[in-house]
């Protein structure tokens, strides 16, 4: 049971710092420009998506524990 909590807390961590770099990522003046030229940066997009369902399988293995 302590490994399940372990593992979600880790996991809680990494998703929030991978959604996190993606929002950094989304916030530079190059993806400004390039989305202001009607492009998106699909790594800051993607970025956020991962870190998102990662933290959530976190928040669930904690939850279930």
């Amino acid at each position: 049971m302590k490994s399940n909590r372990l593992l979600g807390i880790v996991l809680l961590a990494a998703g929030v710092a991978c959604a996190l770099y993606g929002y950094n990522r989304s916030n530079t003046f190059v993806s400004q420009l390039g989305g202001a030229l009607g492009q998106t940066d699909s790594t800051a997009l993607g970025a956020m998506i991962i870190g998102a369902i990662v933290a959530l399988g976190g928040v669930l293995l904690i939850a279930r524990d």
